[in-house]
């Protein structure tokens, strides 16, 4: 019994088969593709219990293989408090004394790095008030009895070209328990910062990318422990996932630590991504002197395509030729890899290497390295042991010659690219470093089309995803713009094959995984943009709205979901109103109405960057204790009598999407206009209850009316907005029991909500109800219709005339509750916008949002004192 099959339908589904490269429906039974074409034609179409998922016109795609991910490391980052927003040393302490009382007595407080993420570039020092490091001295302030450690930078997070020192930073409690007092001496690349009396600061600064100093000499406080590990892990699939990532494969060597990480989680059933692993030999120090022997012995299960399941194999091994102090000091460390994930014996001398592939060759391993510069050892290996069928990979990719490329064809060798280094990161040093003779070499992906040498694409976590890989060898680009060797410009569908096809040919599975065709797994990306028509802006930031893997839905990050149908056919049954669940969900999916609406939501960010790059913004501005209650502050420009207003901005994302980052798109306009913009953060679906925005929302508004004065627009009213969820969210914050925030009545003057969804109740009956999981109560008590008899101050309300006719009801009802609530209300319907194309016009001074914000200002309405709340 293979079960009731599963459709796909609805969709521009791209299979990467040239004989059918797409279609509009699938069919899945017991996790591989059975049928495709149309929804008409597929046999399951009818059957009884058949399950369906409507793609909503979205691009689906095969699953795709990162061929370097370091998959493990994303989780990693959250597991310590983030020290991004701290502005100064004093921000710091507070920071810390937090931290400081949440934690049981006697353990190590230990963060992550000063300065900004994801990269943390360049001198943390430059983002602190005091433009100075903390010391000792300053953490003992604060944690004088508990040891104190601020992490120093896994380096490879940072452009190749940074060259700043890592820095770790010490209380006297944390140098006391790892053995360091004055008297202490630094390792070869270690230096210990001294005040002028020669006693420790503090401050450990040393250079390269792996931070020796606390994977050694902080052993104690930076371990990294399986459990954190194990906790780590979902987050980390999660990231991968959201970029469409079915399959990581860790071409780098996989550690002991990393082995049992990956093997624990298939035992308990929680892998969610295919997780390929080859081998980092860790054999101590010294070396076998049998190689033979060590690599039979040891690792012979590692031999040819390895052992595992469909979600886990282990097969081959990994070393490089190198090798030097630095990596004995961290290979001392065994088993412990740290960030790493891999082991550092892996690094060998140049005979220890030789006979290390000599015999890896002989005995049927297949081999993952790093550098081209091992062909001519390869060649070598290949003439007494061929190595053909073994698929032995070079990693890391940047630079290959055209000889290099020729050998690597006649050795049967693939290839992993690094473009986010050597094409978005140091591309242009390099182009200018080799000249335009030898300029084509960077990262020559036209060249091993045309030799015919198979490549994967990798992220290599720096960042998560492949789509910007993908970006990289279509346009050449590097992150500043210039151009990188465009002569190797790949074709968009010869990228996405690549990340595809040629992940899977990387792990021995292109016959099961890597195109969508009949026999295949059915590993499914469901994407927000089509990589092969979207805007060349947008393809680097392309995310998964759902992933299925082998037939089974692993990430859910939208309001698709699959819906199981026991007569064979859509239900027809109302669930709300005269809808049935496929018409419900339709009518709360704003993007199945508005096919602009991705590019309108890369316009938010893109616009908002710009005016904090414009603008004297003030940002992370604390309205609360929580990391997430803050806000951004764009003050308005000066005028003779001051501020007009205040707008507290509370942007929308179907209550998951969206930060007060990409909330800034407006405030030239708002500001130029003399109307002081605050852009809110309240946190988002799962992670935050919706009760909770609500609440911080209320609070946001209640701390900035209190602190006016200090923030620079005194007496000036407050104008509250918000749109789509954003509005929901703003509209049941102005309807919250002020008295119990203290207050007489609301500080708010006047309101705008545009494009919500004021009642909760068809909400969570549609697709959305799964992730914001609201009890009947929360349904009642948080919808913006509970507290309307408690608004008296001007509110507008405006909806789309392209908008789904649910949006456009739900602004009616709303209306009129208020009308009955006997608020004064105004309500405006703009005919020719469709759901996101409305939120443009608040950056419009001809626009119709513009105008309201400036109708509630010019009324004279929000000068009455508003009655006291019933």
């Amino acid at each position: 019994m293979t079960g009731p099959p599963t459709i796909l339908y609805n969709g521009l589904i791209r299979t990467l088969d040239p004989s059918r490269p797409t279609v509009s429906a699938l069919q899945i039974e017991a996790g591989r593709i059975v049928a495709i074409g149309d929804l008409e034609t597929l046999p399951g179409a009818r059957a009884a219990g058949a399950r369906f998922m409507d793609l909503g016109g979205r691009c689906a795609i095969p699953g795709l293989t990162d061929g370097h991910a370091h998959m493990d490391r994303e989780g990693l980052k959250r597991l310590w408090p983030s020290l991004d927003n701290v502005g100064s040393i004093g921000e710091l302490k507070e920071l810390l004394a937090r931290e400081d009382a949440r934690l049981p007595a006697g353990g190590w407080l230990v963060t992550m790095p000063l300065g900004r993420g994801p990269d943390y570039a360049g001198d943390p020092a430059c983002h602190l008030r005091e433009e100075r490091l903390p010391t000792r001295a300053d953490l003992d302030d604060v944690c004088s009895n508990r040891p104190v450690l601020i992490r120093a930078p896994w380096g490879y997070w940072r452009s190749a070209a940074d060259d700043s020192p890592l820095i770790s930073i010490c209380n006297s409690a944390a140098l006391a328990a790892s053995g360091l007092d004055d008297r202490a001496t630094a390792p070869t690349g270690v230096v210990f910062e001294r005040d002028l009396n020669g006693r420790l600061t503090g401050v450990i600064r040393e250079k390269g990318p792996i931070p020796v100093a606390e994977t050694v000499l902080l052993a104690r406080a930076s371990r990294i422990s399986d459990a954190m590990r194990r906790k780590a892990l979902d987050h980390s699939m999660s990231a991968y996932l959201r970029a469409g990532v079915t399959c990581a494969f860790e071409g780098h060597g996989a550690s002991p630590e990393l082995l049992g990480l990956y093997r624990d989680a298939d035992e308990a059933k929680r892998l969610r991504v295919r997780v390929r692993l080859v081998v980092g030999p860790s054999w101590g120090d010294p070396p076998p002197d049998d190689m033979a022997g060590a690599l039979a012995s040891w690792y012979g299960w590692a031999r040819r395509r390895g052992f595992g399941n469909d979600l886990l194999r282990i097969a081959g091994l990994y070393g490089v030729q190198g090798g030097g102090e630095r990596d004995r000091l961290l290979a001392g460390q065994r088993p412990y890899s740290g960030w790493a994930g891999y082991t550092h014996e892996s690094s060998m001398p140049p005979e220890l290497f030789r006979e290390f592939a000599m015999e890896a060759a002989r005995q049927g391993f297949r081999l993952a390295t790093l550098f081209a510069t091992h062909l001519d050892l390869f060649a070598e290996v290949d003439r007494r042991h061929p190595i053909g069928d073994l698929r032995w990979v070079i990693g890391h990719v940047g630079r290959l010659t055209d000889a290099q490329t020729k050998t690597m064809r006649d050795l049967g060798m693939g290839a992993t690219l690094h473009t986010n280094r050597s094409i978005a990161d140091i591309g242009p040093e390099e182009a200018t470093r080799l000249g335009p003779e030898a300029c084509s070499d960077i990262v020559p992906t036209r060249r091993l089309v045309e030799a015919g040498v198979p490549f994967a694409l990798s992220s290599d976590n720096h960042p998560v995803g492949l789509f910007g890989p993908i970006a990289h060898c279509v346009t050449r680009r590097a992150a500043d713009g210039a151009l990188v060797a465009p002569d190797q410009a790949l074709s968009r569908e010869e990228a996405l094959e690549a990340a595809a096809i040629g992940g899977a040919w990387l792990t021995f599975e292109e016959d099961h995984r890597g195109s969508l065709q009949i026999g295949k797994l059915a590993d499914i990306a469901i994407l927000d943009a089509d990589p092969l028509t979207c805007a060349e802006e947008t393809l680097p930031n392309i995310e998964a709205d759902c992933v299925i893997l082998g037939g089974e839905v692993v990430l859910e990050n939208s309001d698709m979901r699959i819906e199981a149908q026991c007569s064979g056919r859509r239900s027809e049954t109302p669930v709300y109103r005269s809808m049935d669940q496929s018409a419900l969900d339709l009518a709360y999916d704003q993007r199945a109405w508005a096919r602009n609406a991705q590019s309108i939501i890369d316009w938010y960010a893109s616009a908002s960057d710009a005016a904090r790059a414009r603008l004297p913004v003030r940002v992370d501005i604390p309205y609360g204790d929580h990391p997430l209650e803050r806000f951004d502050l764009y003050p308005a420009a000066s005028r003779d009598a001051g501020p007009r207003a205040c707008l507290i901005y509370v942007h929308g994302g179907a209550w998951k999407l969206l930060s007060k980052r990409e909330s800034g798109f407006f405030a030239e306009a708002m500001t130029e206009a003399g109307v002081s913009v605050a852009a809110l953060d309240f946190g988002k679906r799962p992670e935050t209850p919706l009760s909770v925005m609500v609440e911080r929302v209320a609070r946001a508004i209640d701390w900035i009316s209190t602190n006016a004065a200090d923030l620079g627009f005194g007496e000036s009213p407050l104008i509250l907005c918000g749109h789509s969820s954003g509005a929901h969210i703003a509209a049941a914050a102005a309807g919250s029991n002020w008295r119990a925030l203290g207050r007489r009545r609301s500080p708010i003057a006047g309101a705008l909500f545009a494009s919500g969804p004021y009642d909760l109740v068809p909400v969570v009956l549609s697709a959305r109800g799964r992730y914001l999981d609201l009890d009947p109560e929360e349904v009642v008590r948080l919808s913006a219709r509970a507290g309307v008899h408690r608004i008296r101050h001007p509110v507008s309300l405006a909806v789309g005339g392209r908008e789904s006719p649910e949006f456009i009801r739900q602004t009616q009802e709303f209306y009129a509750a208020l009308k009955a609530a006997q608020a004064p209300v105004h309500m405006i319907e703009a005919p020719e916008v469709d759901h996101f194309e409305i939120s443009q016009s608040l950056a419009d001074p001809e626009g119709s949002l513009f105008a309201e914000v400036m109708h509630l200002l010019e009324s004279d309405a929000w000068a009455l004192e508003s009655s006291v709340q019933p």
